[in-house]
């Protein structure tokens, strides 16, 4: 199981906001009524009694309730981005205090879309001038969880975890950005972050506490027995 992942840069609840998106939830979410919310599109469907909520957007194609007035935000429906990505952007311009971002509602739905999610969320990442990461809770089909991390800066991703996990990288790069990872993992070293586009990052196995650092956005994969 994932039992503790950090950086020695962000403090836990600090600078934490909780995205929520239009998908069921066939299991009970870790929502935190009391964390800062933003909801995109019909993530306003959950009906949720928040206490900390930031802003609503969406062109309110996934609304239940067919009233885009209910959105602080409405966007265009012939826009050429999706809701998330349009969020994210209004984080950049409004809310830069932020560095830890909790995904909710946004898997189990089409492929292209989870496609799409993945990609957005490490190009916002590539904008991040300091330690940021952004975590997929999955309580739809895809039952492993995503963690993207923003480039580590000067200190290291710390994690602590028993089990399978993957590093994947979706995004063009060059070759003078890199990985390494070192600790109680199977595999460990230094090397281009181009490898991890291919399968060359998958399946690696954690016995306990090790080290990521990254000069570009990642994806850190859970397997499904961690937990």
């Amino acid at each position: 199981m994932i039992e503790e992942f950090f950086h020695p840069k962000i403090v836990k609840g600090n600078g934490e906001v909780q995205i929520i998106g239009p998908m069921p939830f066939n299991k009970k979410p870790p929502f935190n009524l009391n964390r800062p919310t933003i909801l995109v599109d019909g993530g306003e469907n959950h009906n949720l009694k928040l206490s900390s909520r930031l802003f609503s957007i969406g062109d309110g194609d996934s609304l239940a309730s067919n009233n885009p007035a209910i959105l602080d935000f409405k966007l265009n429906p012939d826009k050429d981005i999706s809701d998330l990505k349009a969020a994210y952007e209004k984080i950049q311009r409004d809310h830069k205090n932020f560095s830890q971002f909790l995904l909710l509602g946004f898997s189990g739905g089409d492929f292209a879309h989870q496609l799409c999610l993945f990609l957005d969320s490490l190009k916002f990442l590539t904008y991040a001038t300091s330690p940021q990461y952004i975590q997929l809770l999955s309580c739809g089909s895809l039952e492993q969880r995503v963690i993207m991390l923003s480039q580590n800066y000067d200190s290291p991703w710390n994690v602590h975890l028993k089990g399978e996990f993957s590093l994947i990288n979706l995004l063009p790069t060059s070759s003078k950005h890199v990985i390494k990872i070192q600790g109680k993992v199977k595999y460990s070293g230094q090397y281009p972050l181009e490898c991890l586009s291919g399968s060359q990052g998958l399946h690696n196995r954690a016995t306990g506490s090790f080290e990521i650092e990254n000069t570009f956005p990642v994806m850190l994969v859970l397997g499904p027995e961690i937990s």
